[in-house]
């Protein structure tokens, strides 16, 4: 658990943002910290900027399910079905018991 996502969980967004941007300040390619900007950054409504927050938190760690699994739930909600199915799929061959990707709930 982390700060940002405990503000996040809370409506904090912008404050969950705020505490990604300063981790990724101290360590520039931290996966967690973009995987967690990301979320909040889906939950604000912007799905762009979301996207490539986890692009990148993927880029990094491409083993990380859970920004595999946000990432394909943003890219449904932007219409991309084909790339979100895969980062599903993705996500689930890493962790079949991602229960963000086996249940969509955005």
């Amino acid at each position: 658990a982390t700060r940002a996502g405990a503000r996040r969980v809370l409506g904090d967004i912008k404050g969950a943002v705020e505490d990604c941007d300063t981790a990724l300040r101290l360590r520039p390619r931290y996966a967690l910290a973009f995987g967690n900007r990301g979320a909040a950054k889906h939950a604000f409504g912007d799905y762009e900027a979301a996207e490539l927050d986890l692009n990148e938190a993927i880029q990094i760690d491409p083993q990380y399910a859970t920004a595999l699994a946000n990432r394909g739930v943003v890219r449904r909600m932007r219409g991309k079905h084909d790339q979100a199915l895969r980062d599903l799929d993705r996500a689930l061959a890493i962790d079949a018991t991602n229960s963000r990707a086996l249940a969509i709930d955005a």
